[in-house]
């Protein structure tokens, strides 16, 4: 997929959903530095560079899980921030083409980067409620996992 999406980032430079998707590429991978130097461009001035628009909740999310991998707690506080009012929604990509799960697991995984316990702790249980209501298996071990 690596050819793919550096395709997709070169032929798309002004859509930064696509190097969002680069940068959990090299997460996943466990390539740290080329995610952090993905993750880096894209962080820059609180993430200024992702439009209101349909790609930003997805791309949110996958920032999030980059963000987690690279125990950025600075960025964490920036990205929780922007996830915080969808806490209670799910995210989903296209007109519901894919679930990405309850968006209160992401926000779980940043208050855990960020070391805040407490608050991660609420959030993961919201989203284990939310995921295993909808039926989302993967997502509930996922939220297991976190």
């Amino acid at each position: 997929m690596e050819p793919v999406a550096r395709g997709l980032v070169q032929q798309f430079p002004a859509i930064p959903a696509w190097r969002s998707g680069l940068a959990i590429l090299h997460a996943d991978l466990g390539r740290e530095n080329e995610a952090r130097e993905e993750f880096d461009l894209l962080a820059e001035d609180d993430f200024a560079a992702f439009p209101r628009d349909g790609n930003w909740p997805i791309s949110m999310a996958l920032l999030a899980e980059v963000c987690a991998f690279l125990g950025d707690s600075e960025r964490a506080a920036q990205l929780y921030e922007h996830l915080r009012p969808w806490e209670r929604l799910c995210i989903t990509v296209g007109i519901a083409t894919v679930c990405y799960g309850a968006t209160s697991r992401l926000i779980g995984r940043l208050a855990a980067t960020m070391d805040r316990w407490g608050d991660a702790e609420r959030h993961f249980e919201d989203a284990l409620e939310r995921n295993t209501k909808m039926g989302a298996l993967a997502w509930t071990a996922w939220t297991q996992q976190d």
